[in-house]
């Protein structure tokens, strides 16, 4: 036989197979249930509307309590969480602040650099990521003091608004 035949062959064997698998999976569609969903969600650290981020914030007062002060890569200390709640709602200015969803920390911490609300942006999501908070952070619009801590704007932008 001739080769021109053998080749022939082989491209309509080829042609016909390709026709098939796209028929084939042009109708296969997987699915997920939403309990796998949910597992490959919380595996990748997202957080879902119904779990309660009082949780979060029981966290972070806890490390407020054994953190007083945080440094910056230079070595200089950030502004310390001691002030009560009276005294930041009498003389500071507060800014509001709006979160998108699907924010990155590093961008929230780029907004919230040139909102002037941190001297650092970087710093700031460094921060963040070294308290596990960096995957926390909620959308929305928020409040914060303008002379707020580092602490004080994560417990804010990670907590529930009620």
């Amino acid at each position: 036989m001739k080769l021109k035949y053998y080749l022939r062959g082989a491209g309509i064997g080829i042609i016909v197979s390709t026709f098939i698998f796209s028929i084939a999976f042009a109708f296969y569609k997987p699915t997920l249930s939403d309990e796998e969903i949910m597992k490959e969600a919380t595996k990748l650290g997202m957080v879902s509307k119904s779990e309660d981020s009082d949780a979060s914030s029981k966290d972070i007062k806890t490390q407020e309590n054994n953190k007083n002060q945080t440094k910056d890569d230079d070595g200089s200390q950030s502004k310390n969480g001691d002030k009560s709640s009276e005294e930041e709602a009498e003389g500071t200015e507060v800014i509001t602040f709006s979160v998108n969803s699907g924010d990155t920390s590093s961008v929230v911490a780029g907004h919230l650099k040139e909102m002037g609300l941190v001297d650092d942006a970087d710093a700031f999501d460094k921060f963040l990521s070294e308290q596990d908070l960096d995957n926390l952070i909620l959308p929305g619009e928020y409040t914060i003091p303008k002379d707020s801590s580092f602490l004080d704007i994560a417990t804010i932008l990670t907590s529930k608004k009620k």
